[in-house]
């Protein structure tokens, strides 16, 4: 009987466990986080361009996402002077700076991930994200 009864807890624990971690780590999180820090910045008529190239970026996007490499973004800018970009944060001083973008929202670490010092925990992406623009494009931001 007692041995059922941890047996229990184990199971209790571990799932508690799972719903508490997995929100974290699962496919699409990291995406779906993103486009929450971009609420109110972008609308579906705004271009978007992303080096985050999860395909769940598309989801969120509904298909208008340009999944672009870091240095394709100075011509992607040309062409869409009112665009927002999502980018690594670690991609914004060597690539970045230099074509002059702004600054306009950091995206949210992982509370949990973050308060425990795990940022970068999943696999994917062990790294935080921005969002960027050209300083003509609006007149609100960081």
């Amino acid at each position: 009987e007692s041995l059922l009864r941890r047996g229990r807890w184990a199971m209790g624990l571990s799932l508690a466990g799972f719903f508490v971690v997995s929100p974290g780590v699962l496919p699409g999180e990291e995406s779906a986080r993103i486009m929450r820090a971009a609420e109110g910045l972008w609308t579906l008529d705004r271009p978007i361009a992303s080096t985050h190239r999860q395909d769940s970026m598309v989801f969120w996007t509904r298909g208008r996402v340009a999944r672009l490499k870091a240095e394709e973004l100075a011509a992607w800018f040309t062409e869409h002077p009112g665009g927002l970009a999502v980018v690594r944060e670690s991609e914004l001083h060597g690539v970045l700076v230099p074509m002059g973008l702004r600054l306009v929202q950091r995206v949210p670490e992982n509370a949990l991930f973050a308060d425990l010092g795990l940022d970068g925990f999943h696999a994917t992406s062990p790294r935080s994200w921005c969002l960027v623009e050209l300083p003509t494009a609006s007149a609100g931001g960081l």
